[in-house]
């Protein structure tokens, strides 16, 4: 007995230290400490951003305080090879951040220091337009949700809504039934519903909204009950509850419309306590519950945290086609603003959050782009050496300058940029040679962020405030900008775009991130220019950054659950856009808030940056089921951070942003691929290819297979060339012309220190329906 007890203890400690052995592999990930503060008299101070470039030879750190410069650091076989300082030319005292991108081909960079125009907080009714909705049951009628489905406040779901509100606040479906509350309704299919009790009504006359009762929430708020019809007020319909609490709100708030008592909107926040008002100028403004008051400052010391301008009741009934054929309106300094938008065909009243009359340009020495004093540097990567440009264009007020550039074709001559001037806002195609402005267009909006597809065919546009719930596509071949904006019925469910746009590596789709909200995916099909909305979450939870796979059949979403109470990771199929389906979901309970999303160029890997109150950390997951590998600390400040992919997967960097600390940590990479083409006719049904992409000599033998659909259905004479970045072969007999899928093995020699974070599936590469050869 004595004995195999022993054999037992014996055993179960080789089972412990093989289990050890097993999670050093896979609990940590590590960093390269080689990237140093100082370069002679040049350290780190505030970092403002980070590119690697595509050939993956070297990556670029902008620093932009005081005699800003970037730093160049040659990359080779995991080490840095060479640290290059490159000044550039213009101080920088106000701490301003500098953009910062490379080129396709690796040969150029610009780098530019970003101006600012405070130009208020807005926001603009807008009507459907060029978007598919998301439907995953049938609608049912204008009323009602077929049976076993029930309403979420946009579109009819299949399932069971469970409430968790008991409290009676009773509202009358469009069925005209009673029900206790709005959410007993939605969860009984009901689209429509009028606040308080069926046979509840007003005999009131009017000529206007403000001339009826106005509804008071159970939190203290108000609602507008009813609306003038017709000379009468009659109950207003709702499809969400008007008294939701506002995502983007913070203390004091009980609505999307007013603060609750006792506080006053600062134009982004309800605020606690009491705003005093010494303007009395009269220059009226209509809330959004229909309430006239002297002045923007009046209507948010009331709580009012939207608002048009002018009097209730104040209409255009003019027809359009764009923003410009709208009224404009004048403020009392005789300044102009933009009072109407286009939306659905109709002038529209533009809603507001701040008071538009009060926006100011920034201000600062003059200089060849305005009083910013803002250049726009081009960097020569193969001679290390920087010209500056001056886009000769005239900039109209003189305050204007650029606010958001991108390199517009693979070799780095064209920029596309746009500036900040909110009275005529406009993209600017610029020479980097010779500075010249070779076209403009007018947008509806400053642009926030400008995106260029792998392509360089489109190119994503976000806007910076009147449209920031909006999106542009600009047509590179038509030099033409599409608009699209999301839905009317879900424009509170939302926040803004954030200027984080995620492609495919064929430019066909990409995914947008927004601000607040409930989580969300935002899904662009660039070859129709149309936009998707999936709503991923029932509540209001804030953020969601999206990513999408390089074969564009998944996406990954993630934001933090309400409070910080933990982080939640969606995986959606994107392959076929008219169902997108959420495959997965993994809620981990960790308090930290998501600061940036990656997902690694061989399609196995989510990178996730995370800040929580004490440490900034890395988690890696394997895409495929939503495991997590490692979870990597990351020292700097504890405030802000992006995450930077190596375009071969081999490595990631976190700058801390406004800091002076770098993090570059290893991965194995899978087989990276980027295209495939034929090199000959096809012969007895096979094809002569050739792969562009990437196989990592340290990490991956020579030993490479090349499949299609399947394991078992490989090519013939693989080979890799020297530089490892193409791959030739022969294609089996195709037995049809379908679109096919690639899979690429490589053979692994996990080099002694980067074979942490890895795990058996490292070494496959799979890229959905990417290809057919005729």
């Amino acid at each position: 007995m004595n004995n195999m007890a022993k054999q037992i203890s014996i055993s179960g400690l080789i089972l412990i230290l093989f289990i050890l052995f097993c999670l050093q592999f896979i609990s940590k990930a590590e960093t390269i400490n080689q990237i140093q503060t100082c370069n002679g008299q040049k350290c780190f101070s505030n970092i403002s951003n980070a590119k690697v470039a595509d050939n993956g030879k070297f990556f670029l750190i902008a620093d932009s305080v005081g005699s800003p410069y970037i730093r160049k650091f040659d990359f080779s076989s995991d080490t840095i090879t060479n640290d290059t300082v490159l000044s550039l030319s213009e101080s920088n005292a106000e701490q301003a951040s500098f953009m910062l991108g490379i080129s396709n081909d690796s040969k150029k960079a610009f780098a530019y220091r970003i101006t600012s125009a405070s130009t208020g907080s807005t926001r603009v009714i807008v009507q459907e337009k060029e978007i598919t909705l998301y439907e995953q049951v049938e609608q049912g009628t204008a009323c009602q949700c077929p049976l076993n489905t029930y309403f979420d406040g946009m579109l009819c779901v299949a399932g069971m809504l469970t409430c968790t509100d008991t409290a009676q606040d009773t509202i009358c479906g469009c069925n005209n039934s009673n029900y206790l509350n709005s959410c007993a309704a939605q969860a009984n299919g009901i689209k429509l519903f009028t606040k308080g009790t069926c046979g509840t009504m007003s005999n009131l006359t009017c000529s206007n909204d403000s001339q009826c009762p106005t509804g008071t929430c159970s939190g203290g708020g108000t609602y507008k009950q009813y609306t003038c019809t017709g000379g009468m007020c009659a109950l207003t319909q709702f499809s969400i509850e008007p008294c939701l609490s506002s995502s983007s709100s913070s203390s004091g708030s009980s609505g999307t419309c007013r603060c609750s008592s006792g506080a006053y909107f600062d134009g982004t926040k309800c605020v606690s306590g009491m705003l005093t008002c010494s303007d009395t100028t009269s220059d009226p403004v209509c809330s959004c519950d229909s309430l006239n008051f002297l002045n923007v400052c009046v209507a948010q010391a009331n709580g009012v945290q939207r608002f048009t301008k002018g009097s209730c009741g104040t209409t255009s009934t003019l027809s359009c086609n764009s923003d410009d054929q709208c009224p404009i309106g004048t403020c009392s300094n005789k300044s102009a603003f933009k009072q109407f938008a286009c939306s659905g065909g109709m002038c529209r009243l533009v809603e507001y959050l701040s008071d538009p009359c009060t926006q100011t340009t920034s201000s600062g020495s003059s200089g060849p782009l305005g009083s910013s004093g803002s250049l726009i540097h081009i960097v020569d990567l193969t001679q290390n050496s920087v010209m500056i440009i001056i886009p000769k264009v005239s900039l109209t007020p003189s305050s204007a300058g650029i606010n958001t550039v991108s390199f517009l074709d693979p070799e780095g001559t064209q920029l596309i940029a746009g500036n900040n001037d909110q009275s005529a806002p406009k993209l600017h195609i610029i020479n980097t040679q010779s500075g010249e402005i070779t076209h403009s267009i007018t947008i509806p909006d400053i642009a926030n962020s400008i995106e260029v597809s792998p392509d360089f065919k489109k190119a994503v546009v976000t806007f910076k405030d009147l449209l920031a719930q909006s999106i542009g596509i600009y047509s590179v071949s038509a030099k033409k900008l599409i608009k699209l904006d999301i839905p009317s019925s879900i424009f509170f469910k939302v926040d803004r775009f954030l200027s984080n746009v995620s492609f495919d590596i064929f430019g066909n789709k990409c995914v947008v991130s927004s601000l607040g909200g409930k989580h969300v995916l935002y899904l662009t099909d660039l070859k129709n220019d149309k936009l998707t909305v999936r709503f991923l979450s029932d509540k209001f939870e804030g953020k969601t950054i999206s990513k999408i796979s390089p074969d564009g059949t998944v996406a990954i979403s993630v934001g933090n659950i309400s409070d910080r109470d933990g982080i939640v990771i969606y995986k959606v199929d994107t392959s076929n856009l008219r169902t997108m389906r959420v495959i997965k979901t993994l809620k981990l309970a960790d308090k930290s808030n998501v600061l940036d999303v990656k997902i690694t160029p061989d399609g196995n890997k989510v990178l996730i940056l995370l800040l929580g109150e004490n440490e900034k950390k890395v988690k890696v997951l394997n895409l495929r089921n939503l495991s997590v590998l490692c979870e990597h600390a990351v020292s700097g400040n504890i405030k802000d951070g992006i995450l930077v992919n190596d375009p071969f997967g081999r490595f990631f960097l976190v700058p801390d942003l406004q800091s002076s600390s770098v993090n570059f940590t290893k991965l194995n990479p899978g087989p990276v691929f980027l295209s495939i083409n034929p090199l000959k006719a096809p012969k007895e049904g096979k094809t002569e290819f050739v792969i562009s992409g990437y196989i990592d000599a340290e990490r991956s033998s020579d030993n490479l297979k090349v499949c299609f659909n399947s394991e078992q259905f490989c090519a013939t004479s693989v080979m890799v060339s020297n530089d490892r970045k193409t791959i030739t072969g022969v294609t089996p007999k195709f037995p049809s012309r379908a679109l096919t899928s690639l899979i690429i093995l490589a053979e692994q020699n996990l080099l002694p220190g980067a074979g942490n974070c890895s795990d058996k599936f490292d070494n496959v590469s799979r890229y959905k329906n990417i290809f057919r050869f005729e």
